[in-house]
């Protein structure tokens, strides 16, 4: 799960929720960003959004 560490809209309390229904589920919080990470902090959303994608074909 990715999403902002500032979250102010629904927290980040959701996103670590979510991350545990999956058997590797993970949680990547962007520091300095809210609710829209891929409009506030747009490198920084490629970048771990290339990481994971990386790791699974």
């Amino acid at each position: 799960m990715l999403g902002g560490a500032q979250d102010c809209l629904t927290g980040v309390r959701p996103a670590k929720a979510l991350a545990r229904l999956f058997p590797n589920g993970d949680v990547v919080l962007i520091d300095q960003c809210g609710h829209y990470p891929w409009v506030e902090r747009p490198a920084e959303f490629r970048r771990a959004a290339d990481t994971f994608l990386g790791g699974h074909d």
